[in-house]
């Protein structure tokens, strides 16, 4: 799987550009807000439709410009792929080989691709909102039937908080339609979590040595059982009803991540928060790697500049079965010398690109 070439237009801070990108590995260096990042966010946004940086889609069109474009053609076990997408304030446009009107969600596993940026580290620190967007789309990217699903448990989900915000503790049907999907979602994360977890735990190992033991625990808000989640939003009926919301289901989700049995999101050091989101994001790799038989897109947003020499050299290894990987780094010094080899280096700034040579 990869990515052959990228058109943006008036997207962030590229007014225009076409950039092809090396099946190997490709560098994009420059200092601070020369558009580095703007590139791998393009990227991303052809995977799964939407950008990891915002939700605000104006954000992601030039200045005074009222749309931004961004194309990729590329390659999957399928054939060739162009993706295209065109963004306004208030709506996305994509095509998808010639074909328009796509959503989104058809837009999965096109293009897969695992990102990797300092921001990671909310996976630990964070709200449980971070934690479940991670599983979500590692999931998705592996199962395009988990994205699907998930997308209609959320549709029945804001219906049911329209019944409840009535007034009403009788939900009816919707009560029916969110248990049928969220217990299904929550066998789903439950056994895919274990397979991350397995991994993430032997790549912490390798990372950090047997220092402290890593677990990874799921915490469901409903249930496997279809009967057991009915009882639960059966038992929250009242005070969902007050609230208007639902206080049961896989949007509740979260979990927990444990180092020598005490809380990381509390007790684990900055460095060790930074080493167990690359085992999990690594491990993400590994899981649609072995589900889709596919290598995913590897894109690393200025990581090097923030993880030590072993850490740095694990994170560059997950390149050397041939996936396909984008690098943005502010300094080309913070890439060992043994791994620019080989690789295509570009210069970005203000927005604009150029290819170079390798630098010592």
């Amino acid at each position: 799987m990869q990515i052959k070439k990228l058109k943006l237009n008036n997207f962030r801070n590229f007014a225009d550009g076409d950039i092809s990108i090396n099946e190997g590995t490709t560098v994009f260096y420059g200092g601070v807000g020369e558009g580095k990042t703007n590139i791998i966010e393009a990227v991303f946004l052809l995977s799964v439709g939407r950008s990891y940086r915002t939700s605000e889609n104006q954000q992601l069109i030039s200045w005074g410009k009222s749309e931004a474009y961004v194309r990729g053609e590329g390659q999957n076990s399928s054939g060739s792929l162009a993706v295209a997408i065109k963004i306004s304030k208030d709506s996305k446009r994509i095509e998808m080989n010639g074909e328009n009107n796509k959503r989104s969600i058809e837009l999965i596993g096109g293009l897969r691709s695992v990102i990797f940026h300092s921001d990671d580290v909310w996976m630990i620190s964070g709200a449980p909102h971070h934690r479940r967007r991670f599983l979500d789309i590692a999931i998705s990217q592996s199962s395009k039937n988990y994205a699907y699903n998930l997308r209609d448990y959320y549709r029945v989900l804001k219906q049911r908080n329209a019944v409840l915000s009535s007034g009403k503790q009788d939900a009816g049907e919707w009560d029916e339609q969110l248990s049928t999907l969220g217990c299904w979602i929550t066998q789903v994360r439950k056994n895919v979590l274990n397979e991350i977890t397995n991994n993430a735990v032997n790549i912490m190992s390798s990372l950090a040595g047997n220092a402290k033991k890593l677990e990874i625990k799921y915490v469901p808000s409903g249930d496997e059982d279809h009967e057991v989640f009915k009882m639960k939003l059966a038992k929250a009926a009242y005070i969902d009803a007050a609230r208007g919301s639902t206080s049961v289901g896989p949007h509740r989700d979260d979990v927990k991540i444990l180092l020598d049995g005490a809380d990381a999101r509390h007790f684990a050091s900055s460095g060790e928060k930074k080493t167990i989101a690359l085992s999990m994001k690594m491990a993400e790799v590994e899981l649609i790697r072995s589900v889709t038989s596919e290598k995913p897109i590897l894109l690393l947003d200025d990581v090097f500049s923030t993880l030590d020499a072993k850490r740095s050299k694990a994170l560059l290894s997950a390149t050397g079965d041939g996936s396909q990987c984008i690098i943005t780094l502010t300094d080309i010094k913070f890439m060992r010398e043994e791994f620019r080899t080989g690789s295509s280096l570009y210069e970005v700034k203000d927005g604009r690109i150029r290819q170079s040579e390798a630098k010592e």
